[in-house]
Formats: C-alpha cells, structure tokens, sequence
C-alpha cells in the first residue's frame, strides 16, 4: 500500500507542476452587463479658519539689560575687555592669542580685528579673530572666552605696536538684538 501512495503522490505532483507550468492565455475583455457605473464623489468644501498670527516679543531697545539708555551703535563695546594677549610665530606662521571678556549678562555678537604698525606707524598686517569654533562673526558669552588670530605675512610682527578694532561692518549687539 505505502507503493501505491507513493506513485499516487508522485502522479499528483507531476500533474500539479504541469498544471502550473502550461502556457494559459488571458486577456482582460470587459463584459457591458457586468461594469460598474460611475459613481460621482460628493464634493467637499473647504472652511478656512484664519491662522492666529505669532508676533515677535517686543524688545525695548532704548535700554539694555541692565537699565542704561542705549545711545549710539556703540553702546554695547563698553562691555568687552581684553587680556592676555600673546603674539608668537610658530612653524613659520604668526599668531594671536587672546581673552576676551564680556561684562554684559547676554551674549553678544561680535567682530574683532587686530592690525600691526609698523616703526613708521604705517600697516604692515592684519587679521581677524576667530572663536575656538572657526567663526569671525562670534556670539560671545557672558565671562570670559578665548580668540585667535592667524596672521598672514612674510616678516616678523612679534615686536610690532598693534591696534585690536570692532569690525566697524559688524556692530557690537545683543544676541536677539
């Protein structure tokens, strides 16, 4: 008996895949009795709500933070000082080193450019400082940060008087300012 249900197994898979493997031709044909008519979709209506406008906080800036009337672009300058300010050469590049302190409880935006004099009081280089990240235009934090400066030039600067200027396109403001 278990012969005959393996011939009859194996008579039925044979039969099975011959089945699936025959070529069978199929075309779609469309039968009028049986389509669909059309169905029209109600059309919807839109409602518009007005969308409540956000406002920017109003910022008084005829006083800062601490109560002082703002006069001039260059009010905010007071609240920065310098320190430690070192110039040196080092694998035949000149840099800049320096602190930076700011007094104001906000950061500030700031620009900072150093230029060297020479014995004639006439520029013989300059550069602009960088924030440890890489950026000239800085947001400076309330206390005390550090900034550097790479100047390139050709001669030595290390014993040369210096200046160190606000970028005068950039103007010393408060963050949100």
């Amino acid at each position: 008996m278990s012969k005959f249900k393996h011939i009859l197994i194996t008579s039925l898979s044979s039969l099975s895949a011959l089945a699936l493997c025959s070529c069978v031709g199929s075309r779609g044909v469309l039968v009028p009795s049986s389509t669909l008519a059309p169905t029209i979709l109600p059309t919807l209506e839109a409602t518009f709500e007005p969308t409540p406008l956000i406002t920017a906080p109003v910022i008084d800036r005829s006083t800062d933070l601490l109560g002082n009337a703002v006069q001039g672009a260059n009010h905010f300058e007071q609240f920065i000082s310098f320190s430690n300010i070192q110039v040196y050469e080092q694998c035949n590049d000149t840099f800049v080193d320096m602190k930076i302190e700011n007094s104001y409880p906000a950061p500030l935006k700031i620009a900072l450019k150093i230029t060297f004099f020479d014995e004639n009081d006439l520029e013989a280089a300059n550069a602009m400082f960088q924030s440890q990240n890489g950026q000239y235009a800085m947001i400076l934090p309330s206390g005390a940060s550090s900034v550097y400066a790479q100047v390139n030039t050709d001669m030595t600067i290390t014993d040369l008087d210096f200046r160190i200027d606000f970028d005068s396109s950039f103007a010393v403001m408060p963050e949100n300012w």
